[in-house]
């Protein structure tokens, strides 16, 4: 009986001591005024608690109630970017962390987390429009579209954040942001710059709140490939990777990966291209030497080089089989120019039932990997 005193006199506390803030939206909408919510949460003063039966209570309590109420208000508004940020500073306060001495406020802060978590459900992306991949410094052929719905029909006046890569004015990659708001069919529509590089990446649609929520729940989103192909596919050029065997010596006939590179790179549209002997060179792990001898041997009819070595990690017998795990150590250089473009360092595993098709599933899942780094890295 006491402890629903208690309670009550919270209630009554918090009903007369806080002022709301209000607010109007329209189905779909999504505020972004919201100010500092950590610096605007307060508890009540416990003065406030004199004359009722209640004993005192801790101010990190009360002002976690107190942020709740807002919170609710907030959410009862449509105001997410409120909602959100009020949720977030009190989940990451330090003074109230230690659940286990304020279990009232582990109960709130969950109960908020739900009623987040329910709200954004409401939320959902369709891609509408993805183009296709261009070739480096071209315009992509239309633009990135998603249409926004929020429980089933568009949202329209919802406000989007499209993160997307960019160059910088010093000519380095970065990750770029812009607020759209869906039109009246809840259509977000992004039309890129041309982006004068290659880039294997994504380009993200989501509503427009705090980036740090999505290290506490999961935020409805949309993502569309952005990719952006070299311009040296007829450029020509060679590769000569070395392929070690298990006792880790290099194994001077026709390389195995190296095949299974150039036939990544003819199907995705590389032309003059073959295979060269480098191993000595290669094995040593000498750029150096590996420039000299494709300048002696090419002069200038070859423009890149792609080569290194394709080590074992491990080679176990297994349940399934066997399981082979490979290393990748190569590099493609301009060896007109004298300067490394691409590098490639992974670890590759391939399980089979047999020793063979666990190496050759390896080598075609590494070779896959390398055609893809050279055709959206060099």
């Amino acid at each position: 009986m006491k402890k629903r005193l208690i309670i009550i006199a919270i209630s009554l506390v918090l009903s007369f001591s806080f002022i709301y803030a209000s607010g109007t939206a329209e189905q779909g909408t999504v505020s972004n005024n919201a100010g500092n919510a950590a610096e605007e949460i307060h508890a009540p003063d416990l003065e406030t608690l004199e004359g009722t039966n209640a004993k005192p209570i801790d101010e990190s309590v009360l002002a976690c109630l107190a942020a709740k109420n807002s919170f609710e208000n907030a959410l009862s508004a449509n105001d997410l970017a409120e909602a959100g940020n009020i949720y977030m500073a009190v989940s990451q306060r330090q003074d109230i962390d230690d659940f286990e001495k304020y279990p009232e406020i582990e109960k709130t802060v969950n109960q908020m987390k739900a009623e987040f978590e329910s709200a954004l459900s409401a939320y959902s992306f369709e891609v509408t429009s993805k183009p296709s991949v261009p070739v480096k410094g071209k315009a992509f052929n239309k633009p990135f579209a998603v249409k926004i719905l929020h429980n089933g029909k568009p949202a329209a006046g919802t406000n989007v954040c499209v993160t997307y890569p960019a160059i910088a004015s010093d000519g380095g990659k970065i990750s770029a942001k812009k607020i759209i708001a869906s039109n009246a069919d809840g259509i977000v529509s992004f039309e890129s710059p041309a982006y004068n590089a290659t880039v294997n990446s994504v380009l993200t649609f989501s509503l427009d709140l705090d980036p740090a929520l999505s290290e506490l729940v999961n935020l409805p989103k949309a993502e569309i490939p952005f990719k952006v192909m070299t311009n040296m596919r007829a450029s020509g050029g060679s590769i000569a990777i070395v392929d070690f065997s298990k006792a880790d010596k290099p194994i001077t006939t026709n390389s195995e990966t190296s095949s299974a590179v150039l036939t990544a790179l003819i199907n995705r549209g590389f032309t003059s291209i073959g295979n060269c002997d480098f191993t000595t060179e290669v094995a040593s792990g000498s750029d150096a030497k590996v420039q000299k001898a494709a300048q002696e041997l090419f002069g200038g009819s070859v423009t890149y080089l792609v080569y290194g070595t394709i080590k074992y990690v491990t080679a176990d017998k297994v349940d399934e089989g066997y399981k082979i795990v490979l290393k990748t150590d190569v590099k493609v250089r301009n060896v007109k120019l004298n300067r490394e473009l691409v590098v490639c360092n992974f670890e590759t595993t391939g399980v089979a039932k047999s020793e063979w098709a666990a190496l050759n599933s390896c080598r075609k899942a590494i070779a896959e990997q390398i055609a893809d780094s050279i055709m959206f890295g060099m």
